[in-house]
């Protein structure tokens, strides 16, 4: 799905990798340069569903930050967010899923992973309705500190809703961060809006 490149020439891919009792879990393996196996490992044998790879990237401070979706039931996919050392251990992780004002579960699908000044930010699409409109998929942005804490929905600067969209089907691919610590982000993604 994805790799980082370190500064020794290893490589670190993760994708994904069925099991023999056919359940997908995630896989990393790390390479040196000259292409040697080093250690691979697989994550998400305690999730229920399987589990999808989507992202991978490098932390200034050596942590190695996956994010991916797993299958927790029908029509409810939920964000896997997880760390690793450089020796592919698994040092922390976090699940999220949403629900609606119902307490329904909702469909959420990762894209992408940004590291930004403060934490991380995942981007993709959720079912959860905004603003109590009626669509497919809204555009997602979950937000974590470094600890792996998600960073509350609020309304004030702090960080705005999870997701965003109006009728139509809107998805968001990747957030960037303007200014480290300045608190404003580009969300790049798509709409099927014909009026946008």
């Amino acid at each position: 799905v994805d790799f980082i490149l370190n500064t020794d020439g290893s490589v670190v891919m993760v994708g994904n990798s069925k099991t023999v009792n056919d359940q997908q879990l995630i896989y990393a393996v790390k390479v040196d340069a000259q292409g040697a196996v080093l250690w691979q490992h697989y994550y998400g044998t305690s999730l229920p569903g399987d589990k999808t790879a989507k992202d991978i990237e490098l932390h200034s401070d050596g942590r190695i930050m996956v994010v991916g979706e797993f299958v927790n039931g029908t029509n409810d996919s939920d964000i896997y967010l997880f760390s690793l050392n450089a020796d592919g251990v698994l040092q922390d992780s976090v699940t999220v899923g949403l629900v609606d004002n119902n307490g329904v579960k909702t469909d959420e699908h990762a894209n992408s992973l940004t590291i930004i000044s403060d934490g991380f930010i995942v981007a993709g699409s959720t079912t959860l309705e905004n603003f109590f409109i009626s669509t497919v998929r809204n555009a997602m942005h979950l937000r974590f500190d470094n600890s792996l804490n998600e960073i509350p929905q609020t309304g004030t600067v702090t960080w705005g809703p999870r997701n965003y969209g109006e009728n139509y089907d809107d998805v968001a691919v990747k957030v960037l961060e303007l200014t480290p610590g300045a608190n404003s982000f580009y969300v790049f993604g798509y709409s099927n809006a014909k009026d946008h």
